[in-house]
């Protein structure tokens, strides 16, 4: 098992959406989004196989059981949000021994 973390900001209108992208040998792909403030955020993750997302005030987890390949995990600031968000972005995915993390 292998982790990733991405520190960013979301900030009306111009940067309200971030995407990071990562390889997996297969198998149970997590991430977990915090943030200060108090907007409500989203976040999705997309693999081969399957997806998942999650909606809300407070901290958020979402997994998806990925074949092989590339996943996308995404996090958003609703539209109706108008405000600056600092995120900290946690992935947690399988790799095999032959893959980079």
């Amino acid at each position: 098992m292998s982790s990733r973390s991405w520190p960013g900001n979301l900030q009306y209108p111009d940067n309200v959406e971030a995407s990071y992208s990562l390889r997996t040998s297969g198998g149970v792909v997590s991430a977990t989004a915090a943030w200060s403030g108090t907007p409500a955020l989203t976040i999705q993750i997309d693999c081969r196989g399957g997806s998942q997302s999650a909606s809300g005030t407070t901290g958020l987890y979402v997994s998806a059981v990925a074949s092989p390949g590339t996943c996308t995990i995404t996090i958003v600031e609703p539209p109706a949000v108008q405000a600056t968000v600092s995120y900290s972005l946690i992935a947690h995915y399988p790799v095999s021994g032959r893959q980079a993390a």
